[in-house]
């Protein structure tokens, strides 16, 4: 990032960020970085799945703590995410999961292998004794596929269902709802899996 903050004090430098530019502590220590340096800085926002969540009808002030769902790999499993599920469904709020990339690898996490590695981490949790269960076979979710593309795919139903749907391109994200409103209930009855909305 040296390199770049150099470059830009006698040169425009442009530098593209999937998703909200603020909304990463990286993002924004390289801003304060450049605004440091006397660097002149534009930001344009950029679409973010923060905000293309909506589509999924659920009200995007009854989200609470954002997670990110990670790959699991030979020595490195961690379950710290589902503190904050559980911290959210006791709230009654609606989580959003951010689901991994490996872009130097090509790959993009699903909303297939987001569920399975939710599954593995309470299941380990729960041997350790430290966390009750929340979620199960027939527990409401719902799979995001592409959001604000023309041919985005919302998917809601239970865990059961949602998890044999093969949901094609990433990006993909996963919401684990809390308690819903009426209007909540009846938007996410539009992507029952029967739907193609």
């Amino acid at each position: 990032m040296e390199s770049i903050l150099l470059e830009a004090k006698d040169n425009d430098v442009c530098i593209l960020f999937i998703g909200d530019v603020f909304a990463a502590t990286t993002h924004t220590d390289l801003y304060l970085r450049a605004v440091n340096a006397s660097v002149r800085v534009s930001v344009l926002h950029n679409a973010s799945v923060v905000n293309a969540i909506s589509s999924s009808g659920l009200e995007l002030y009854r989200f609470g703590k954002i997670v990110s769902i990670p790959y699991w790999s030979k020595g490195f499993t961690p379950s710290s995410f589902l503190d904050g599920i559980a911290s959210n469904k006791a709230a009654g709020l609606h989580t959003l999961c951010l689901l991994d990339i490996k872009t130097d690898e090509n790959r993009f996490m699903s909303v297939n292998e987001a569920i399975a590695v939710l599954f593995e981490a309470q299941t380990l949790r729960q041997e350790q004794q430290d966390l009750l269960p929340f979620l199960d076979q027939q527990s409401l979710v719902v799979g995001c596929a592409r959001l604000g593309w023309p041919d985005q795919l919302i998917v809601a139903g239970p865990v059961s269902v949602v998890q044999k749907v093969v949901f094609g391109a990433a990006p993909h994200a996963l919401i684990i709802p809390g308690k819903l409103h009426p209007i909540e209930e009846e938007m996410l009855a539009l992507f029952s899996p029967g739907d193609k909305s």
